[in-house]
This record gives structure tokens, C-alpha cells and sequence, in this order.
């Protein structure tokens, strides 16, 4: 189709890697927007996939009511990396930034550009995230989010940056991005740069009207501990940004409750040998497990709750090692 001859305002970022099903309702919902379509283009930016997607891209283009750009890496680079390519294609004066598993709202664009219009100081607005309606949160749900108030850490999945603000702040640091962990990307990348953006003197706006949908994946119990990983990233993201820390510290050095008391039943097993009284150390842990869980329930469910405490320690024992780890690498002490 003929596309209009001036520049849009607004470019929509979208890298994607084997999601072609995913990716195609987060464009059929941008067909749904009630921003103006030649206001706008979208730059899905394909991370070497194999399953088809670059197929389905080009006949969605020819029926697409805006403008848009296709690109793709002849090898897997990762998301953080796609996304600034994909912004270097682009003389958009507006950045708009979400993900191939997510669906946006037809008032998402118009609200987030609106937002940056009414708050001329602002370098980036964000909006809420939230699941997509009828998909159930289970035990081994991965992706799964809040209700959808303001984040801190600003993730790429639901913001908007002035193009300027973005240069300014340095575009996303490619060596926040350490790869993939259960699907995920191990990576602080966007809560860096929107800190790094605040810290260069730009304001920031929430747009509770801005709103994504996010997916809800049913994992398998490898990948539901694999995404842990991205504790990884948190010391060092601490390290980076002094206004964040309030936001993750809950006491001290210990970012969660629930990592405190995981240190103490670690050390109570250790100290077992000692006198087996210091196994009493393990019962705060394995109490705030069993209320999590909704507590004790009926006598033939116990067996079920077992398991799943066990599995949250599993897991708990991935974030805290995770933790360890990251204030190793990054010489900030986050437990």
C-alpha cells in the first residue's frame, strides 16, 4: 500500500524472537489504535527467528494501516541490543516501546503521547502492566504481573521515551544484557536508562490510562527457576542508581524478608551438626512458605503443600545465590 510521505511522530519499537503467534496480536492491536495511523510507524526488528515470522511480517505490512519497518539480525543478539538498532532506523521524534508478548490497548498510544504533551519537562512517560484478561496466574506462571501501578523499574514492555532523552541518557547499555534464562532476558538495561534519564535532569510521567496487557506463560519447573536468574542484575543495578535503592532495600543489605529468613535456615542446617536445636532456625522460612501458599489447608493437601514449599525454596535458593553472585560481580552488596 502507499504509504503517507511525512515522518511519523511516534515510532513503535518491537523486537521479537520466536513469538510469530504472540507477535501477531500485539500488531493486530496496534490496527486497533486511536492515535491517527500515519501519526505513527512500527519497527518490529526479528532477532534471528525460526519459525516463520519474517513470513507472516511482510503480508501484515501490505495491509497495515501505518507505516512499517521490518529489520532483521542474521544472528541472535538479544533484545537489548535489538532495540537500539531498531531506534537507529528511526527519525521519530517519540519512542514508543513494548513487547511481543503483549498486547496494548487502542487508547495506549494516544495516552502516552498525550502524557508527553501535557508534561513538557518529561523525559519518558510509562503506564500500567498488567495480565492479559482470562489467562489464570498458576503455580509455575512465568511473566506474570501486578495489578499495574508505576514501576520503578520502567520496563521496555510499556514506556515512551523523547528521542532526544533517550540519546541524551545514552541509549540502552548493552552490557546490561548478559542473555536469556527461561525465556527471559537476564538484563537491567531498562530500568538503567530510565534512572539514567531521571538523573540527567528529566522528569517522568505515570499514565495510569497507558495500558499494556502482558502474557501469562505456563512454564515448565526448569524454566519457572531459570527466570530467577535475573536477580543476577540487581546489585548492580543498585550499584548504578542511588534513588532506586529505597525502592528494593528492605532492610540493611536484604532486598526481601524472605531472603533473610532463607540465610537463617541455610545457617540453622549448617549449625545442625552443633546441636539440632538450631533447626528451630528453619520454622520462620518454612511458616512464611506454608502462609504464601494460603497456609496449612485440609490433611490430604499437605502432601501437595510439601512439595510446593519446597519448590519456593528451590527457587528462593536460586534468587539468594543469584543475589550472592551479582554482589560479587558488581561489588555492591545486595542479599
Amino acid at each position: 500500500m502507499t504509504q503517507p510521505s511525512d515522518e511519523p511522530r511516534v515510532a513503535i519499537i518491537i523486537p521479537t524472537w520466536n513469538r510469530r503467534f504472540l507477535l501477531e496480536e500485539v500488531l493486530d492491536s496496534l490496527l486497533k489504535q486511536t492515535y491517527p495511523a500515519h501519526l505513527f510507524e512500527v519497527i518490529v526488528i526479528d532477532d534471528a527467528s525460526t519459525d516463520s515470522t519474517i513470513e507472516m511480517l511482510y503480508p501484515f505490512r501490505e495491509r497495515a494501516p501505518f507505516r512499517m519497518t521490518i529489520l532483521w539480525n542474521e544472528r541472535n543478539v538479544g533484545a537489548v541490543p535489538a532495540r537500539n538498532i531498531a531506534v537507529r532506523s528511526t527519525k521519530a521524534p517519540i519512542l514508543a516501546f513494548t513487547d511481543s508478548d503483549c498486547r496494548t490497548t487502542p487508547e495506549w498510544l494516544e495516552a502516552g503521547v498525550r502524557a508527553l504533551d501535557e508534561n513538557p519537562e518529561a523525559g519518558f512517560v510509562s503506564g500500567p502492566v498488567r495480565n492479559k484478561p482470562g489467562q489464570p496466574v498458576k503455580f509455575f506462571s512465568i511473566g506474570a504481573v501486578g495489578a499495574g501501578g508505576e514501576d520503578p523499574i520502567y520496563p521496555t514492555c510499556n514506556v515512551m521515551y523523547r528521542a532526544d532523552a533517550f540519546w541524551y541518557a545514552g541509549a540502552f547499555d548493552e552490557q546490561a544484557y548478559l542473555g536469556n534464562s527461561g525465556g527471559v532476558p537476564v538484563e537491567c538495561a531498562d530500568a538503567d536508562l530510565a534512572w539514567r534519564t531521571k538523573e540527567a535532569g528529566y522528569q517522568n510521567v505515570f499514565a495510569p490510562d497507558m495500558v499494556v496487557y502482558h502474557e501469562v506463560r505456563q512454564g515448565t519447573v526448569g524454566a519457572w527457576l531459570a527466570v530467577q536468574l535475573r536477580f543476577l542484575m540487581l546489585p548492580e543495578l543498585l550499584r548504578r542508581h542511588v534513588g532506586l535503592r529505597s525502592r528494593f532495600m528492605w532492610w540493611g543489605p536484604f532486598c526481601l524478608r524472605d531472603n533473610l529468613l532463607f540465610y537463617l535456615l541455610v545457617t540453622s542446617f549448617l549449625l545442625a551438626f552443633v546441636s539440632p536445636w538450631c533447626l528451630l532456625g528453619t520454622v520462620p522460612f518454612l511458616v512464611s512458605m506454608t502462609k504464601a501458599l494460603g497456609g496449612p489447608g485440609l490433611p490430604w493437601t499437605w502432601p501437595k503443600l510439601v512439595a510446593q514449599v519446597a519448590l519456593l525454596s528451590v527457587r528462593q535458593a536460586i534468587i539468594c545465590g543469584s543475589l550472592v553472585c551479582g554482589s560479587f560481580r558488581s561489588r555492591w552488596l545486595a542479599l
